[in-house]
């Protein structure tokens, strides 16, 4: 029985039967020592080199090494959330917190998700002691936001952090511009082999003399593969005439080798254990053990491809022993494959990686566990790319699963809605609404219906013990059904003008409350669209229309969904108020909205409404409201359920530095060329209007009008009428800075048509002194069909804006402070120092220790910092730092 041990100042080759051969390879030693000196090693070999085992044997046993982050990837990391859920998961077996924090941002594919993740707080990294990032098979990579993400973070800022890339080919991201810097170190195939005196010695060990001829031989064979002389050896010692047994198998077929080597000293139990262990893509060892705990202490039985790795608590199989197994799969019952993978699934799922389960439990074909996983938490928002994988899976299912469980039918809708695929998600609904409308009222001396509901309860979707209530099964899948029905009118009254969606809320409504259970819990994160107001036509009174809607189906969706939507109506009577000007209406009926919110824990609603209320306070040139205003918003992003805090931060912060003339400050994200967004359209496109706002305020005008037009036609901000005036007043700013002045007034004439029914004027104030102009402008000019007095009280209101503006820009920053990016943002030398320790992630006492200063005084300094940057907080000031490029490379 072959045991797992690694030694000090050794490399574990591979396990003989009955004992564990160790061969000292000191040049390895060196040459990692060596590679691991610079940011990036690229180690490239074929299967069986022994890539893993070396570089594991090395940074474990070398106390240089004390934080060794393991990703061990595999096919399934090509999609982007099974990918962060590895990752972080790797991360967490050192720093828990962090992990969490990357967790909750999620998987990052755009500039503004990697602003995020850089600024996860780096308080774990701790200055002299080494980190190694080890991406193990990086060469089954594909997906480009994968490849793009590991390209990125390869380049961190730490020096003290080296990335390892382990693979069988070269990885699909570009390494010449770290090869062009000097940053990397390649370890070859040829590096890691064995060398002819090396193949001698590890048979020497075994006891197996090799004569000078059978040493060319099978060197010539193996040309030094680790893995090959491994089972060579095993023949050797096994049977008459092993040299012959073992060049003729490898000439043969490693699967044999394999089978004749490895499989036949393993008990029967073990090799259906190990078959099992190919229905899985992951081997934590916590798992395993539920799998079939007695078993686990025998993998080793397996020799050394098979290894716990103790920092992940992890069993890393080799991937040609799993193909291996993997051809065996019809040795299991179905029965024990559902089994095993049902397992893993809930132990997943049990763990917080939701797209593994979902995935074990498909191939399990438990859709129970889908719709179980699914159906609960937070948020109403799915990504696109788990919305899709969940498509493709419901479109894979058999179409009788869907007569036991109705509510895969409710998902496929809700997946619909979330891919913008809304004619589909109708249908959907309609056609469950059709099957099952009947039945809730069905005839009990129906066979039909008997049948029917007897399969609900084989179906058994709630989950229990065979005695779900098939009726209350029937009314909770109307009561979704008519749920998604609103939600497609909801979106579609843009345009359609229909408010009867208020009448599917109702019936949800009604359905749920017959269920006698809620139908979900707790929605924190209702994702709101650009506007509050979804009204397309200018058309006077249409707004109101809308909003007297929204007052009737809140307490229907709240009550529904324990809160949700909780204060939309009050804020959408808000936001009306505001573009009108009316700031004291505004702001009373944004308070209601916050404090309704509040009590419901809607993070979006609330963070919606304290934009607002920033607005208002700015109108009013009231800087210290703002600077509470904006405290308020950096407490709320710290609240777990909040899935979209700190985009909403980037994007509230970035208008307001926008307004204020201060663009430099903006989330780095919001200042890149417009990027098509990863997230839902109809659920985003605040973020559009303050790229475009960023571009505007740099005088980068053509940049301005190309993210304007790139918004979603259907959900961006241009469909709806708040926004095509704000699109098109700032469309006529961008050609009025361009010289085009009748492009500018035509612009001006457009957005003037379609406020004036509504009595809309905040737009045309909020561009300050360059409404001034353009209204001069316009007046002069003498041609526009825009009325001299609205052009009169464009131009007052927006001189007044301007000059309360200007006020809170000198009091919210030191006064005579320089333009950010000047002279480094005025910050002194010694802020500097404390600024570069904040980013390597000390603490205050550390610094004051090492800059021989109390502590009071590194408080003062910081909170010096953070005025001078406009920051709230560490992450804040870190993320402004980092955009104005003050930190050492």
């Amino acid at each position: 029985m072959s045991i797992l041990h690694i030694p000090e100042n050794k490399h574990l080759t591979l396990s003989s039967q009955g004992e564990t051969v160790y061969l000292q390879r000191p040049h390895i030693d060196r040459l990692l020592e060596k590679a691991l000196d610079a940011p990036v090693v690229a180690i490239i070999a074929g299967a069986g080199y022994g890539k893993t085992r070396a570089v594991y044997s090395h940074v474990h046993n070398n106390r240089r090494y004390k934080h060794i982050i393991w990703i061990p990837l595999s096919e399934r990391d090509n999609i982007g959330e099974l990918f962060w859920e590895n990752y972080t998961a790797a991360v967490s077996v050192h720093f828990k917190e962090t992990s969490a924090n990357l967790d909750a941002i999620g998987f990052p594919s755009t500039e503004r998700q990697f602003d995020l993740y850089f600024r996860i707080p780096m308080r774990d990294i701790i200055r002299g002691e080494k980190y190694i990032f080890v991406f193990d098979d990086i060469h089954l990579i594909r997906d480009k936001k994968v490849l793009g993400f590991i390209e990125r973070s390869i380049t961190s800022p730490f020096p003290n952090i080296t990335s390892v890339l382990i693979g069988r080919s070269d990885p699909r991201i570009n390494l010449m511009q770290f090869e062009a810097k000097g940053l990397i170190k390649k370890i070859s195939q040829e590096a890691l082999q064995f060398s002819k005196e090396e193949l001698t010695e590890y048979f020497r060990l075994q006891d197996i003399t090799l004569s000078g001829e059978m040493t060319e031989t099978l060197y010539r064979h193996t040309q030094g593969w680790i893995f090959a002389l491994s089972l060579a050896a095993r023949a050797f010692k096994t049977g008459p005439g092993g040299a012959g047994i073992a060049l003729q198998t490898m000439r043969c077929n490693i699967f044999k080798l394999i089978e004749s080597e490895v499989v036949s000293g393993i008990s029967p139990a073990l090799r259906k254990f190990l078959i099992k262990l190919s229905l899985l893509e992951q081997h934590p060892a916590d798992l395993l053990r539920l799998l079939d705990g007695g078993l686990v202490n025998e993998l080793d039985a397996a020799g050394s491809l098979i290894h716990l790795d103790s920092h992940t608590n992890t069993y890393m199989i080799h991937t040609l022993l799993m193909e291996y197994f993997s051809s065996l799969r019809d040795e299991l019952s179905s029965e024990e494959k559902k089994a095993a993978l049902d397992l893993a699934a809930r132990w997943h799922l049990g763990h917080n990686q939701k797209t593994i389960a979902i995935r074990y439990f498909e191939k399990a074909g438990d859709y129970q566990g889908i719709i179980n996983s699914l159906y609960s938490g937070v948020s109403m928002v799915m990504p696109e790319p788990l919305a899709r994988m969940i498509l493709d899976i419901l479109n894979r299912a058999p179409p009788q699963i869907f007569t036991a469980l109705p509510l895969l039918h409710i998902l496929r809708a809700w997946v619909y809605i979330c891919l913008q695929m809304l004619d589909h998600a109708e249908a959907e609904s309609r056609e469950v609404i059709a099957i099952l409308q009947n039945l809730a009222k069905f005839n009990d001396q129906a066979a039909g219906g008997r049948n029917y509901l007897a399969g609900l309860s084989r179906g058994n979707p709630e989950g229990s013990a065979g005695n779900a209530d098939p009726f209350l099964i029937i009314l909770k899948a109307l009561a979704y059904a008519r749920l998604i029905l609103g939600f497609i009118g909801f979106i579609r009254c843009a345009v359609t003008k229909d408010y009867d969606f208020v009448e599917e809320f109702k019936y949800s409504a009604r359905y749920a409350a017959r269920c006698a259970f809620p139908i979900k819990s707790a929605v924190s994160v209702q994702s709101l669209c650009v506007y509050l107001c979804r009204v397309s036509s200018p058309e006077k009174g249409e707004i109101e229309r809308f909003i007297q809607a929204v007052e009737r189906m809140v307490p229907y969706l709240s009550g529904i969904l324990d809160g949700c939507g909780s204060g939309m109506e009050d804020l959408s009577w808000g936001e009306l108020a505001y573009f009108r000007g009316d700031l004291a209406l505004a702001e009373e009926f944004i308070l209601k909205a916050i404090k309704k919110a509040k009590q419901k824990d809607q993070y979006e609603i609330e963070s919606r409404a304290f934009f607002y209320l920033l607005r208002v306070y700015l109108n009013r040139g009231e800087y210290e409201k703002i600077r509470a205003i904006r405290g308020q918003i950096a407490v709320e992003i710290e609240k777990a359920g909040f899935v979209n805090q700190r985009i909403y931060f980037d994007i509230t912060s970035g208008w307001f530095y926008a307004q204020i003339g201060q663009p430099v400050r903006m989330a780095t994200w919001l200042k890149n060329e417009f990027e098509e967004s990863e997230l839902n359209s109809i659920v985003y496109g605040l973020e559009l209007l303050v790229k475009a706002k960023y571009h505007y305020a740099i005088r980068e005008y053509p940049a301005t009008l190309a993210a304007l037009k790139s918004g979603d036609e259907r959900y961006g901000p241009g469909a709806y009428v708040m926004g095509k005036i704000e699109i098109t007043v700032l469309e006529a700013a961008c050609y009025y800075k361009m010289g085009k002045k009748e492009a500018c007034f035509a612009c001006l004439e457009e957005a003037w048509a379609l406020a004036e029914p509504n009595g809309f004027i905040m737009p045309f104030i909020e561009m300050n002194r360059d409404m001034r102009s353009m209204a001069m402008a316009a007046e002069e000019w003498g041609k526009t069909a825009i009325p001299k007095k609205d052009l009169e009280r464009m131009r007052l209101l927006a001189s007044a804006y301007t000059k309360r503006l200007s006020n809170v820009a000198k009091n919210y920053f030191p006064a005579g402070e320089k333009e950010p990016g000047e002279d480094a943002c005025s910050l002194s030398r010694r802020e500097l120092e404390v600024l570069q320790s904040l980013f390597q992630g000390l603490t205050g006492e550390e610094i004051a220790q090492e800059m021989r200063l109390s502590i009071n005084t590194i408080k003062s300094i910081i909170k010096r910092i953070y005025y001078k940057l406009g920051a709230l907080n560490r992450s804040d000031a870190i993320r402004i730092a980092m955009g104005l490029g003050l930190f050492k490379k």
